[in-house]
């Protein structure tokens, strides 16, 4: 297993992430729905034995050059190479048209369409757990889903920027509304963890910490490779 839920900037080596994790998260959200352990799972019933039915909702991927897009392409790339190689069925990932051919596993992306939020939204009937990577997006199962929604929380940056009372209020209402939707949190460092817990009502909801991934940087080449100035210069 990969440690889901992990922010991946650029990424193919991350074989020091403790892979031991993911199973806290999903596999003890699965367990939970199997059994219906707690609250929050005690109406599901349905019996899932593998890793299907997990959909990653990449609709930041639309911003090309941001490190969101980074995040759920190689997180995801990630996840399903190391289930490939158990021989788990891998998850999905709900893009943007865009980014339909974007990852390794195209097979398993479910392109966004605009009917989806006006009439009905198939892709969902078979959802186990849906994964909202972002504190400031959204959560496309409706409350009384049967899918099971588990956010990664990055930052409440809000709180130490220089914003507004007003500006504040508005962040942390909406990641708010995300948290109340959800059954599990992630947050991707202890510190902010703190922030959630001393900030926001997570209702006793699980509340993981998974930092940061790496990424491998190639070493720059002993020469430029590209335009070579034949003396010196200085840039103004």
């Amino acid at each position: 297993m990969v440690r889901y839920g992990t922010c991946i900037t650029v990424t193919n080596d991350l074989s020091h992430i403790d892979k031991k994790l993911v199973n806290q998260v999903f596999i003890k959200l699965r367990y939970r729905i199997i059994n219906g352990e707690s609250h929050f799972f005690k109406n599901s019933k349905k019996i899932f034995l593998d890793m299907s039915g997990i959909i990653l909702d990449c609709d930041l991927m639309r911003y090309r050059n941001s490190g969101l897009y980074h995040y759920c392409l190689n997180l995801g790339n990630y996840v399903n190479r190391h289930l490939k190689n158990d021989g788990k069925e891998e998850i999905s990932f709900y893009v943007p048209p865009a980014e339909a051919g974007t990852f390794e596993s195209n097979k398993n992306c479910i392109v966004e369409r605009k009917w989806h939020h006006k009439l009905f939204k198939p892709f969902l009937w078979n959802c186990d757990i849906w994964h909202a990577p972002f504190q400031s997006g959204r959560i496309v199962p409706s409350v009384n889903s049967k899918t099971k929604v588990l956010l990664t929380i990055h930052d409440l940056n809000c709180l130490h920027e220089d914003t507004t009372a007003k500006q504040r209020r508005l962040s942390l209402e909406h990641t708010q509304k995300l948290i109340d939707r959800a059954d599990a949190l992630v947050c991707i460092s202890h510190h902010c963890k703190k922030d959630v817990l001393g900030n926001l009502d997570t209702a006793g909801k699980p509340v993981y910490v998974i930092h940061h991934g790496t990424h491998h940087v190639s070493n720059p080449p002993a020469t430029p490779i590209g335009y070579n100035p034949a003396k010196p210069f200085l840039f103004t």
